[in-house]
């Protein structure tokens, strides 16, 4: 490595996401319960926010139909 970018390289003591309550659900499709509540776990401990599980299509279109625009954001398996 070059000493003009190990000079440049910084070190970085702040964590890479803030993690400031989000105040919108949101929603996992996965079909593995194991994978889908460890990410809910993670998700409501970083940030506090509800976590809504769909384990198929189907249940995936009903809470959809039911919090559409509600999610922030929407976490998808897609095998």
């Amino acid at each position: 490595m070059s000493p003009i970018r190990h000079n440049q390289r910084k070190k970085r003591n702040t964590p890479l996401f803030d993690s400031a309550p989000i105040d919108q659900p949101i929603l996992i499709i996965e079909d593995q319960s194991s994978l889908s509540n460890m990410l809910a776990s993670l998700l409501k401990q970083q940030w506090h926010c509800d976590v809504h599980i769909a384990e198929s299509y189907a249940e995936a279109k009903i809470c959809l139909n039911r919090h559409r625009h509600e999610y922030l954001l929407a976490i998808c398996d897609l095998n």
